[in-house]
């Protein structure tokens, strides 16, 4: 039995700033991104500024929208929800 994957998927809402996420790209959506980290790598949710002061975790939009993850050992990017699953500590 194959197992299901669980990512945040596009009806979840907006991960809290410090959620511990993983990358797990399907291959499609992998081709997607111009330097992504590799699969299976760890990182943190952050935020990004947007215009008026304000700060968000993630931006709304078609297939999930993206979340914006500070990466281990590498740069903040906004990745598909559905391309990160929330880890435990």
């Amino acid at each position: 039995m194959a197992r299901r994957r669980r990512g945040l998927g596009a009806a979840s809402r907006c991960p809290m700033e410090g959620t511990r996420v993983r990358f797990q790209p399907n291959p499609a959506s992998y081709a997607l991104y111009s330097r992504a980290p590799k699969p299976g790598t760890y990182g943190r949710v952050t935020t990004v500024p947007l215009g008026g002061g304000r700060r968000a975790t993630c931006m709304r939009g078609p297939g999930g929208g993206l979340v914006y993850v500070r990466w281990e050992g590498s740069d903040t990017m906004g990745v598909s929800m559905n391309d990160i699953v929330k880890v435990r500590w």
